[in-house]
């Protein structure tokens, strides 16, 4: 995550390598296509510590 971006909120997203599809981080340390499943991160630190779980 870029710490000189003003966001209020980061999510983990990728993509899923054999269709494309978005995806998100969850919070329990998996992954859903579904937004409202996303794990939702509000400092740089956390958002690290999510991409680290990844």
């Amino acid at each position: 995550m870029r710490d000189d971006v003003a966001n209020d909120e980061d999510d983990g997203t990728a993509n899923r390598t054999w269709d494309g599809a978005v995806v998100y981080r969850t919070a329990k340390q998996g992954w859903s296509t579904e937004l409202a499943y996303s794990a939702v991160v509000s400092t740089s630190d956390d958002a690290r510590a999510l991409l680290a779980e990844a």
